[in-house]
């Protein structure tokens, strides 16, 4: 049993989770920030009530019919399932594949990869400015380099595969976690509305962290709801020590993934038996932080990269700064703005005072205008900003797939709609999902709203953008599908 008073600050959190949902449905749809196509308020509404009827009409269907016999071979019908899904994702991600061009961060990552593999070129200047994307580089060049040993020359469509496998294993995971929660027949339900959502597409022929780290938060989920109630023993050290050596090395490639250890360590807390989930805290750590010092340690001193030069590197505050302009996303004028300072700490004094004179500017009001804003260009965007990503170099140019999945094709707002429909009706079941865990003081998925709340206020904080929530699509579909958990376990 959950003690009163932590009760009552789970409870409080759910009520500012589902408040904070609440907004978001309305806010996407009467203040759209989506930068690539101009939306309808009154379309949006009708189409995210259909998809919603939809939704809840396919539950009740779904509750109503008996799979008791495909229950029995669960694992091949799960493999055929994700196997045939694999295959489309291949289809898509080939026709819409884009090169590997210096304009953006994936192709200069990709191709200095490939250069290093192929060619023994080191990394260029590029991983001194920005050493955020040095582990995916040292990731793609080992993988680059097995692929010479078999004497593959064109490496893009094997890169495209392995990434429609990294989100297949989230596809999965999610699977497991709703599984886990609710029972096989809600998880079948899950994961069905979970293909339906045309990024688990879009997003394969990008081969970037996006993607790339999908599985890990999913995955850390998974290994900790295994342990969640369970008694401290040599499988639940394994597991613990599982979690930490995911959250470290998906958090090594991409920071975000951090954050859903994060909120796996406050549910931790929150629970009882105060020995048994210290100890599962404890292991979790140790392996994170040996893990994520080793990885560290291995890029600041790999020969593949160019010499660390601090004074090269945009400090935090770069981004924090940028995330205070127009929407919150990328902006050039920021950019150079910062490199005025030849040196760290001057870049550092520069963002800081331009940070300062931003917030005084707005002032309260213009802040909270500001952050409703940049919440619905982060959420409001049912194709993640792919159509612009998309556009980039395609290499297949001309198939009729473009026309409704690039930015400025003639049919974009037909699968723009229906996108937004269901990202809108995504919104509307987390927040309805959440209302009544709060009503019923039901806890069982409180660790991931933990973490779509911190992924949430860390994007709201830092420069942003819809693409940014990619590798937690998972865990929200978690948050808004899984309703009926079938018991009450003690925590």
């Amino acid at each position: 049993m959950i003690q009163k008073g932590t009760q009552g600050i789970l409870t409080a959190f759910g009520a500012v989770f589902c408040g904070l949902f609440a907004f978001l449905t309305v806010d996407v749809i009467v203040n759209n920030r989506v930068p690539y196509y101009e939306y309808s308020p009154l379309l949006l509404l009708l189409f995210g009530a259909f998809i919603t009827a939809v939704l809840a009409g396919g539950r009740f269907v779904w509750d109503k019919l008996d799979f008791s016999r495909l229950a029995k071979h669960e694992r091949i019908v799960l493999a055929i399932w994700l196997g045939l899904y694999l295959v489309l994702q291949l289809v898509v991600g080939l026709t819409l594949q884009v090169e590997a061009t210096q304009t953006w961060d994936f192709g200069i990552v990709f191709d200095a990869a490939y250069r290093q593999a192929y060619f023994g070129e080191t990394a260029g200047e590029y991983f001194q400015s920005f050493p955020n994307n040095a582990p995916l580089y040292l990731v793609l060049t080992a993988l680059f380099r097995l692929f010479r040993l078999f004497g593959v020359e064109n490496v893009m469509p094997l890169a495209v595969a392995i990434n429609a496998v990294c989100v297949n294993l989230s596809l999965l995971g999610m699977y497991l976690c709703a599984r886990k929660v609710a029972g096989r027949k809600a998880a079948g339900f899950v994961l069905l509305c979970g293909c339906c959502f045309p990024i688990f597409l879009l997003y394969v022929p990008i081969v970037y962290t996006d993607t790339l780290t999908m599985p890990f938060p999913v995955w850390s989920l998974y290994l900790y709801l295994s342990i969640r109630s369970q008694p401290f023993n040599r499988s639940t050290l394994a597991k613990a020590v599982g979690i930490g050596v995911l959250c470290a090395v998906g958090g090594w490639v991409k920071i975000t993934v951090l954050i859903v250890g994060i909120a796996i360590l406050l549910d931790m807390v929150l629970g009882t038996d105060v020995r048994d989930r210290l100890k599962k805290a404890g292991c979790m750590l140790a392996a994170l932080f040996v893990v994520y010092a080793a990885a560290t340690v291995y890029t600041k001193t790999s020969q593949a990269l160019p010499e660390e030069n601090r004074d090269m590197q945009y400090p935090y505050t770069h981004w924090i700064m940028m995330g205070l302009q127009g929407d919150g996303g990328y902006n050039d004028d920021d950019y150079k703005y910062t490199q005025q300072g030849e040196t760290y700490a001057e870049r550092a004094e520069l963002t800081r005072s331009e940070i300062f004179r931003r917030l005084f500017e707005m002032g309260v009001g213009g802040f909270l205008s500001h952050c409703a804003d940049k919440l619905s260009f982060i959420f409001g965007d049912g194709l993640y900003y792919a159509p612009i990503k998309l556009d980039i170099r395609p290499v297949h140019m001309g198939n009729p797939l473009q026309e409704y999945c690039i930015q400025g094709m003639p049919h974009l707002g037909r699968t723009g709609y229906a996108a937004m429909g269901m990202q809108i009706a995504l919104l509307v079941a987390i927040t309805l999902s959440a209302a009544k865990a709060v009503w019923k003081k039901e806890n069982s998925l409180i660790v991931v709203r933990l973490a779509v709340f911190g992924v949430a206020l860390f994007l709201l904080l830092w420069e942003a953008r819809s693409r940014y929530l990619v590798n937690y699509l998972p865990l929200l579909l978690l948050a808004g599908l899984v309703w009926q958990p079938t018991e009450k376990k003690a925590r």
